[in-house]
């Protein structure tokens, strides 16, 4: 959540099996105010990384950057609507073609990762927690799209609940709104989550395949779309069997 005109500012996100919500801290302007905005100023140093001749690509926001390689300058423009979409795509503009390296961060939950170089399809290693690396000679305009498959799936709290678990899309948390519906998820230990949940159209958000009424259905959806002050589960307990 910003921090609000008045200088409230996020500061407890609550995530018990009893419900959370997200609260702004007690009193106005905390020291909290202040580093937030300091995070967001820095949030570009880490975008790109350089080398003697490679470009990093860290995250993947909608950014550009001007690179000095070898005596020019090379841009690097990003188009992508991440994580909303699956895709990133960058494009190079550089005066005159030049040999270096892209390395792209592969996040450790991608399986799958692929790599198009305009257009076409190129075989590169993507494997999860590496940086998939594009070696070639650059050429102005050349495009080069970064897929990275999104799947359902688990996520222990710690090592010692491994089925006590809150439930991601890719990078997205997703939560249950708790006000709508006192019934938790119920979810059996070892569950494909695609039987148990179905993807709706338009927004992201899934529902819960029970046998709940269609007019009390409930849904799962990210986490950062619930408001201040609104309850809802981030953590479930897997079961022997689904509580339905």
């Amino acid at each position: 959540m910003p921090t609000e005109p008045d200088g409230r500012t996020c500061y407890y996100g609550d995530y018990r099996l009893s419900s959370g919500l997200k609260q702004h801290y007690w009193h106005e302007w905390p020291c909290c105010s202040g580093t937030y905005w300091q995070l967001m100023a820095d949030c570009h140093n880490v975008i790109y990384f350089k080398g003697t001749d490679a470009l990093y690509v860290n995250l993947f926001v909608p950014s550009e950057v001007a690179w000095l390689h070898n005596g020019q300058t090379v841009r690097v423009r990003r188009e992508t609507d991440y994580p909303k979409a699956d895709t990133t795509t960058l494009e190079i503009a550089l005066a005159r073609p030049a040999r270096f390296a892209l390395r792209l961060r592969v996040p450790g939950w991608v399986r799958g990762a692929s790599v198009m170089v305009n257009g076409e399809a190129h075989t590169v290693p993507a494997l999860p927690s590496e940086w998939a690396m594009l070696e070639r000679t650059w050429h102005a305009c050349d495009r080069v799209t970064l897929r990275l498959p999104m799947q359902l799936r688990l996520a222990p709290v710690d090592l010692q609940h491994p089925d006590r678990v809150a439930i991601l899309y890719g990078p997205t948390v997703l939560a249950q709104d708790e006000a709508c519906c006192r019934r938790p998820f119920a979810l059996a230990s070892g569950s494909v989550l695609t039987n148990a949940l179905t993807r709706e159209e338009g927004p992201l958000r899934f529902r819960i395949l029970d046998t709940a009424p269609e007019w009390h259905r409930r849904f799962l959806q990210p986490l950062n779309t619930f408001p201040a002050y609104w309850p809802y589960w981030v953590h479930f307990n897997l079961h022997a069997r689904p509580l339905y």
